[in-house]
């Protein structure tokens, strides 16, 4: 009976104990100040070297702590609408597995060239090296593993022979920037081939925040929850400021979203999220927005779109076989549902700016169509049609309901 009084005493007296210590509250996510510069080349192979490019000049971000040196060459690319190529690499011990820098597309005033691994030899290929006060860190493309440091500038550079790089023969073996890297061409050279135009910084809060994906598997950029926390309150911000009452993500050639993102990028903003997610040409023209509710997600979503590439060329002549109808398609890269009614934005073919336009939803896999009903379509006067629908697939435009050819 002692014991037990004991052991009763003892437990009563940590509840005591427990209850003396405040809960902490949540606090706000920290950020810090990073910075990044993109410098390419021109695809000249074994052919002599002629000058390095300012794809990107420095441009300041402010990013949630523990973000990676992945994360802000993402949002790098993403915000000056280039495109690029980092997958995963598994690497033997002791290297580290890492996301790492295959390629990157030249902005189009450089000529939209693909600068890869290789390109200009056998040594070429992208490098990454961090720069703090005193010292510059050679990563040899690590990023997924490289945690970001207050005031950190991120270098991303191509180099046309690896060996022929300067390195300190001391700890901890220093990359040494050579000062006319940062010197690279801001212009093209007239006539050289290579496009004509600069590079230029952006602003998170000027006008929202938009990223242009790059290439992989699904054919645009998967977001991530850090840029979406970063899109999410520069929009936040961006609407305060000017007293809106909704928030504003706009974002370019997205791919998949999983509910968790869309969730992070509405706790970020703190207030109503409207995300539109723009699919773009090759001219920079939007060629369909899709506009939805991230508070109403529940399943992954891929969000692009496009009136113009192969799939929908596809759809389009396979229904020209049977119906007589002019026909437009936008071939959605989400199947079934969005699982809410989304706003769908396409250009339509000529002579669809006006009369009675009737909707489908098309399933390549079942080869069956649904009619949509209720799209409260319009078409605007710059050609393009706006409609609502829950469903997706390819969206199949008609001047009409669908007839058959052959029938009177």
């Amino acid at each position: 009976m002692k014991c037990k009084g004991k052991i009763f005493s003892v437990i009563l007296a940590l509840i005591l104990l427990s209850m003396c210590f405040p809960i902490a509250a949540n606090a706000a996510p920290a950020n810090i100040n990073v910075s990044i510069m993109v410098i390419g080349d021109d695809v000249h192979g074994a052919r002599s070297h002629r000058q390095y490019q300012m794809w990107i000049n420095r441009t300041d971000y402010t990013i949630p702590d523990g973000s990676s040196a992945y994360d802000l060459i993402i949002m790098a690319l993403n915000a000056n609408g280039m495109r690029y190529e980092i997958p995963w690499r598994i690497s033997p011990p002791p290297f580290l597995s890492s996301h790492y820098v295959a390629s990157i597309t030249a902005p189009s005033v450089w000529g939209g060239h693909r600068l890869a691994e290789f390109s200009n030899g056998g040594g070429s290929g992208w490098m990454i090296s961090s720069q703090l006060p005193g010292r510059n860190h050679e990563m040899s493309n690590p990023i997924s593993v490289h945690g970001l440091t207050e005031g950190e500038f991120i270098l991303v550079r191509y180099v046309d022979d690896y060996n022929a790089l300067e390195f300190n023969p001391d700890p901890p073996w220093n990359f040494i920037v050579p000062p006319w890297w940062t010197q690279a061409a801001s212009t093209p050279v007239v006539n050289s081939g290579n496009g004509g135009g600069s590079a230029r910084s952006n602003s998170l809060l000027s006008g929202g925040y938009t990223a242009q994906g790059g290439s992989g598997s699904i054919g645009g950029a998967a977001l991530n929850n850090t840029m979406a926390i970063i899109a999410a309150t520069a929009a936040a911000n961006a609407a305060k400021a000017s007293g809106a009452e909704i928030a504003t993500v706009k974002l370019k050639n997205v791919g998949e979203v999983s509910p968790e993102t869309f969730k992070a990028m509405a706790d970020a903003a703190g207030m109503p999220v409207q995300f539109h997610a723009d699919s773009m040409n090759a001219d920079a023209t939007v060629d369909v927005r899709i506009t939805l509710d991230p508070a109403k997600v529940t399943e992954n979503l891929n969000l692009l779109a496009f009136t113009n590439n192969t799939r929908a060329q596809k759809t389009k002549a396979h229904f020209e076989k049977f119906f007589s109808n002019a026909l437009s398609v936008v071939s959605l890269a989400q199947q079934g549902s969005f699982g809410q009614p989304v706003a769908i934005v396409a250009k339509t073919a000529p002579g669809q700016e006006t009369g009675n336009l009737v909707f489908y939803a098309y399933d390549r896999a079942a080869n069956t169509y649904k009619r949509i009903e209720n799209p409260n379509y319009r078409t605007d006067k710059n050609g393009y049609t706006h409609l609502t629908t829950e469903l997706a697939g390819d969206i199949i435009i008609s001047d009409g309901a669908l007839a058959r050819k052959g029938q009177n």
